[in-house]
């Protein structure tokens, strides 16, 4: 059972007996702590919609920290190879490890209730993802109108238009994926400081330069954003959310076509 903390005391909540069950060495297992989790979060929900009034007797602030007290007993993931895990505290949050082979910016995963069937675990780290390959989106999309507005040379017109289109497809990537964050219950987050910490895409290196320069540049981070997409496929799926597996399937088929679009003007060269 579960023992009053200070911050229960001090509003003098009567704590409901919610059991913790113990591994070896009474050390909480991580599957115990997600239903005691899941737990929580549905008594918020009948709280909010007013079904069970009276049954826990806990105002919602109550629940949140004692959400917040159990997600403090999760284990901390291992570091990444070669990853000093005393210097970083991007570590400290328990996240759901990206397909960087770097940290992206510490993401505090805010969920709402929701009577979505997906456990709130799974909810909670296809949020995480989500919102990782949405920064990689915008980060393409500004990258695209980059080549739209600066690309020169006698394939101007054909170049200036077709950059506009693949982008004009990223937009809809960008709004398909932070819908989806936002449809589990999630925050999409999608702000110019975000997308700046977060991204995984290298950095558009044309800032000028004919149209072969800015076709092989766009190539190059089309094709590392597919890479991406390509991952989180297999992660959703592990997930058991076939829906988010096939919006990034969506995304990775479309990403293919502009990929070969582009890449087709060097193609000849070769």
């Amino acid at each position: 059972m579960r023992e009053k903390s200070e911050v229960d005391e001090c509003r003098g909540v009567s704590v409901a007996p919610l059991r913790m069950p113990r591994g070896s060495g009474g050390i909480p297992r991580d599957n115990d702590l997600e239903t005691l989790l899941e737990q929580v979060a549905q008594m918020r929900l009948d709280a909010d919609v007013g079904e069970h009034p009276s049954e826990n007797g806990l105002p919602d602030a109550a629940l949140a920290q004692l959400q917040h007290e159990i997600v403090g007993l999760r284990p901390q993931p291992p570091a990444y190879e070669g990853h000093d895990r005393r210097r970083c505290e991007r570590c400290d949050g328990g996240g759901y490890l990206s397909t960087r082979d770097e940290h992206s910016e510490a993401m505090e995963v805010a969920m709402y209730p929701t009577r979505n069937d997906l456990p709130e675990s799974a909810r909670t780290k296809l949020v995480e993802l989500l919102n990782a390959r949405l920064a990689d989106a915008i980060d393409l999309q500004t990258q695209c109108k980059q080549a739209h507005w600066n690309v020169k040379g006698p394939e101007f017109i054909a170049l200036h238009k077709l950059f506009d289109e693949v982008n004009g497809a990223v937009e809809e990537y960008v709004d398909l994926i932070a819908e989806r964050a936002v449809q589990l219950g999630g925050v999409a987050d999608g702000t110019a400081r975000v997308v700046a910490k977060r991204s995984s895409l290298p950095e558009y290196p044309v800032t000028k330069g004919d149209g072969r320069a800015h076709v092989d540049a766009l190539s190059a981070v089309l094709s590392a954003f597919g890479k991406g997409i390509r991952a989180e496929i297999d992660r959703s799926n592990e997930l058991s959310d076939a829906d988010t597996a096939d919006l990034f399937t969506e995304v990775s088929r479309g990403i293919d076509k502009w990929l070969w679009f582009v890449e087709a003007h060097l193609q000849a060269e070769r």
